[in-house]
């Protein structure tokens, strides 16, 4: 499955033209690279940390099936501050 935002499409854009060069996500670019329109450059000791949020909808009764994605996802993931969200 792949997330493409407008703005990735562009910074693909630009960097298949040869107009730029760009960090992007690999999931956003893995067909391109498989089609070889774009290069994967590895860059030694680089260490990119993204923060990714789960969210959802606050004002709707979650289904069973996502609470207990919820469940799961607080029973196995560290969290930042050692917290669980409500």
């Amino acid at each position: 499955m792949a997330f493409d935002l407008p703005v990735f499409e562009a910074l693909k854009a630009y960097a298949a033209e040869g107009l730029a060069v760009a960090f992007l996500p690999e999931l956003t670019v893995a067909r391109e690279v498989a089609e070889g329109t774009l290069k994967r450059v590895p860059v030694p000791g680089l260490k990119i940390e993204r923060t990714i949020r789960l969210v959802y909808r606050g004002d709707v009764l979650l289904s069973r099936a996502a609470q207990a994605f919820l469940e799961v996802v607080r029973a196995n993931l560290p969290l930042k501050g050692g917290k669980a969200p409500s």
